[in-house]
């Protein structure tokens, strides 16, 4: 009897378990999609939206993704929704070059002051040695209530006393990288 309600008990956990692992994905109908596409590494669905020539909300909606991550998974299958609206960007997947930063070192920090940045979006900074490749991620800029923000962000080690530093704002949805030199 006790073998059976453990045995009862650990199937239970298992099927809940694999419930969490599993991303949730709606059921379509074949004639919903006009394509299923797996995800593969460097996927991004504002590029799967733009691919395929479909609306980035249409593409999320039929594949059960929702503000603010719209995250996928490699080797997910997405549903290339049937629409006749063209591809647009979603307000969070916008060009980060249509926003303006700027950004400046002061002592040991990096200042960046965003202006017309599009709201609730959210963006990795990333620093390095001007005129180098490798960047560093130091911190998270993330622009909920507005486009419009100043941050102050401690600057790695190596990069305290440097007269020039590279600084990327990459945006976590789009992949969207746009760099400045910042100067003292």
């Amino acid at each position: 009897m006790f073998a059976r309600k453990f045995y009862i008990w650990g199937l239970l956990v298992i099927v809940l378990v694999a419930g969490l692992v599993v991303p949730f994905q709606p059921t379509l109908a074949a004639t919903d999609c006009k394509a299923v596409v797996n995800v593969r590494p460097g996927n991004t669905l504002a590029g799967f939206a733009q691919k395929y020539d479909v609306r980035f909300e249409d593409l999320a909606k039929a594949n059960g993704l929702y503000k603010p991550y719209y995250t996928i998974y490699v080797y997910q299958d997405l549903c290339i929704p049937n629409t006749s609206k063209p591809y647009t960007s979603s307000p969070n997947t916008a060009n980060t070059a249509a926003a303006d930063y700027q950004a400046s070192l002061s002592g040991n920090n990096l200042v960046i002051t965003t202006s017309n940045f599009p709201k609730q979006n959210s963006y990795y900074i990333k620093v390095g040695s001007a005129g180098n490749r490798a960047k560093q991620k130091i911190a998270q800029l993330n622009t909920k209530t507005g486009g419009s923000l100043k941050g102050i962000y401690l600057l790695p080690d190596k990069m305290k006393t440097a007269a020039t530093i590279s600084v990327c704002l990459k945006n976590n949805v789009s992949d969207a990288n746009v760099c400045r030199v910042a100067k003292r």
